[in-house]
């Protein structure tokens, strides 16, 4: 299994007991440092000034795309997830969860879902506790 945001791996997992439960991660996912240097302008002295004026749109709920890909064994009904919130206080919202069919046996399901900013956990779990192989 893995999850991913924008093609960047969050977490990724093969054999496991009964659960399994991420790190905490952030989304925005923070990206890494750019190696090469940006050039910039240098300020203006004389101030700009414009005749009309300037209108901005911005969304008014912004989120971030995560995929959750699991490939399961063949009891694919043991096995579930799901993606938690944590909030400021520290409790775990789901904010989705999937439960393996018999139609799963042997696939690869990609689930993809669009988070707001936050804090955020994966657990996956078997109920008989032998996790995938």
């Amino acid at each position: 299994y893995n999850v991913t945001s924008y093609g960047a791996l969050i977490v990724e997992g093969k054999r496991f007991g009964r659960l399994e439960k991420t790190s905490s991660f952030s989304l925005p996912l923070t990206p890494a440092p750019s190696a090469t240097p940006s050039e910039s302008s240098a300020p203006s002295m004389s101030p700009s000034s414009s005749a009309r004026p300037s209108a901005s749109f911005s969304p008014t709920e912004t989120c971030f795309w995560i995929d959750v890909s699991v490939v399961f064994d063949y009891f694919s009904t043991e096995t579930s997830w799901d993606v938690r919130k944590i909030n400021d206080v520290g409790d775990n919202i789901v904010v989705k969860t999937y439960q393996g069919t018999n139609n799963d046996k042997l696939t690869l399901q990609k689930i993809s879902m669009c988070l707001e900013e936050g804090q955020y956990e994966f657990t996956i779990y078997d109920s008989y506790g032998d996790g995938l192989y």
